[in-house]
């Protein structure tokens, strides 16, 4: 018999999937957003940009790619 992915696994390809959008909308919006509001785009806002990003993205690749 061919069973479906379980409920979990289908849960955490979505979260999954939802946090590698997230880490795309932040890495486009938080700049962007820091000039709009003439914010200085310091070090400091890109390195904590591109933690959260990347945390993120490999969280969510995680998710998806991950075998029970």
């Amino acid at each position: 018999m061919n069973v479906g992915p379980s409920r979990g696994k289908l849960i955490a390809t979505l979260v999954g999937e939802s946090l590698r959008e997230i880490a795309v909308l932040i890495v486009v919006f938080a700049p962007l957003d820091a000039l709009v509001q003439g914010a200085a785009l310091t070090t400091r806002l890109w390195v904590a940009i591109i933690v959260v990003v990347v945390m993120a993205f490999v969280v969510g690749v995680y998710l998806e790619t991950r075998e029970r």
